[in-house]
């Protein structure tokens, strides 16, 4: 919606998902290989949640740079997104590490039980809030506070990440180059189970992310749905 009132057409709307995983695609293995070799686990998704808190503000103010938001919004999205993609990939190391064993599938519930109401309830607040609106720019207006208040909750949220304590890594301080990207790789491929995975896993996402925009473009200007229809979809899916 946001390319949309920036006047993205549709390959560029194609790009929404395709610049982000992009980038993430890029610096997953390093920073995977690079947080195994730091003192503490936390320090690469706090960086990530820096970064990303950060990017939302650049993010939601794309609208003000003239003939160059859109390559500035694809700039900033990649930077948001990526970090978020990141987060959550060494997010599951730093959990595992400072949750006890004896209680980390109920923590695990909890969060993920929070984390659909919240996919219920944030949707329906945005997109009616969208939908309420007259013309274009009230809509962009509505967008752009809610990524400015998403920076604000993201960088509160590397405040707290801080704050948990998180024991030492027994592995770190081992040397970090480019040969230790091409080693990780190679032994993973000579294991007897993860190439059977690993395609298996690239066939899923390939077919999963191919329909992300094609979907949307699908929803918007073909079927027609407004902001709130479009909230009403995301919070079903939810739901179920």
């Amino acid at each position: 919606l946001y390319a949309t009132g920036l006047g993205a057409t549709d390959t560029q709307i194609g790009l929404v998902q395709t610049v982000p995983n992009l980038l993430a695609l890029i610096l997953l293995l390093p920073c995977g290989i690079l947080s195994d070799r730091l003192k503490k686990s936390r320090t690469v998704p706090a960086a990530c949640l820096l970064v990303m808190g950060i990017m939302y503000f650049f993010y939601g103010s794309v609208p003000l740079f003239g003939s160059l938001k859109i390559s500035l919004f694809f700039v900033f999205l990649g930077m948001t997104v990526a970090s978020s993609v990141l987060y959550n990939a060494q997010w599951q190391n730093f959990f595992g590490d400072v949750t006890p064993v004896d209680n980390r599938n109920s923590v695990f519930t909890f969060r993920s039980r929070i984390m659909f109401l919240i996919g219920v309830i944030t949707p329906l607040l945005c997109g009616f809030a969208m939908a309420a609106q007259p013309d274009q720019d009230s809509k962009l207006f509505v967008l752009r506070l809610f990524y400015y208040i998403c920076g604000v909750l993201v960088l509160l949220q590397f405040l707290a990440i801080r704050r948990i304590p998180c024991p030492d890594q027994t592995e770190s301080g081992s040397h970090f180059s480019p040969q230790v990207i091409l080693s990780s790789v190679r032994t993973a491929f000579q294991s007897k189970y993860f190439p059977r995975f690993f395609i298996t896993g690239v066939l899923f996402y390939v077919s999963w992310q191919m329909d992300w925009s094609m979907w949307y473009i699908g929803q918007t200007p073909y079927i027609g749905l407004n902001e709130a229809e479009l909230s009403l979809y995301t919070a079903l899916t939810s739901i179920s």
